[in-house]
């Protein structure tokens, strides 16, 4: 337990360090996957937002919404998945069009 409390107080001061310099974009992705130990240091992170200049992007699947998400002040924006044809374009662009791509 303390070492877990250790840990979140020095990535939470570490976030601290970075947002007092300059407005700051924290990404994390596909918290379908995440676990308890994880979740724990992310509702403490989502707790600087309030007094600091930080942007907290979180991504997960629709069905697999975290529970604790619900009992904070956030905007959703739900993305479809792309179909054939934009998923290619996409691909294409991003790796050329070429016949081995």
């Amino acid at each position: 337990m303390l070492r877990r409390r250790t840990i979140i107080d020095v990535v939470r001061h570490t976030i601290e360090k970075v947002i007092a310099a300059r407005p700051t974009i924290l990404l994390l992705e596909d918290l379908h996957w995440i676990d308890g130990q994880s979740e724990t240091a992310i509702e403490a992170l989502m707790s600087l937002v309030a007094g600091h200049p930080l942007l907290v992007l979180l991504t997960w699947r629709t069905e697999d919404t975290p529970g604790w998400l619900t009992q904070l002040d956030v905007r959703r924006i739900w993305l479809r998945s792309l179909d054939i044809p934009s998923a290619n374009a996409l691909l294409d662009g991003l790796l050329g069009a070429a016949p081995g791509t």
